[in-house]
């Protein structure tokens, strides 16, 4: 494999965090149809990197670990902001409700965090032969 192959699909997942850091922004402007319009580009992003790699015989270790850098960006810290703008800018803007915003944000953040990393380390500790673990964080956050 040549070097030059494998910054095809690591292109292509810096694209997707850069997708999900865009919705990011846009959630925060109030912009929540771009925002979403820019999560979907994410998902896109993340469905073909790993197609690309396989594609160009380009898969690495780099490549692995820059998706689950990706995935945490668009498919963690994404959803967790927007669960809380959800809490935080309802109409009855309350102490409760502003409680609930930080504990779905933080929650949701910290929970999608864990859920990649156990699921990376449980891909490295097994085999293929030993069945079905799980999936990443991207499915669930879609």
């Amino acid at each position: 494999m040549t070097k030059k192959k494998i910054w095809i699909p690591a292109a292509l997942t810096l694209a997707g965090a850069g997708c999900g850091f865009a919705a990011m922004i846009f959630l925060l402007q109030g912009r929540y149809v771009a925002g979403m319009l820019w999560m979907f580009l994410a998902v896109f992003f993340d469905g073909i990197d790993g197609k690309i790699a396989s594609m160009l015989d380009a898969k690495s270790d780099l490549g692995a670990v820059l998706d689950s850098k990706a995935d945490v960006v668009s498919f963690a810290v994404l959803p967790g902001v927007a669960a809380y703008l959800f809490f935080h800018r309802s109409p009855d803007n309350g102490l409760l409700l502003e409680i609930a915003a930080w504990t779905a944000g933080i929650g949701y953040t910290c929970a999608g965090i864990f859920r990649e990393v156990r699921f990376m380390v449980g891909q490295t500790d097994r085999t293929r032969s030993e069945g079905f673990i799980g999936l990443p964080i991207a499915p669930p956050a879609g």
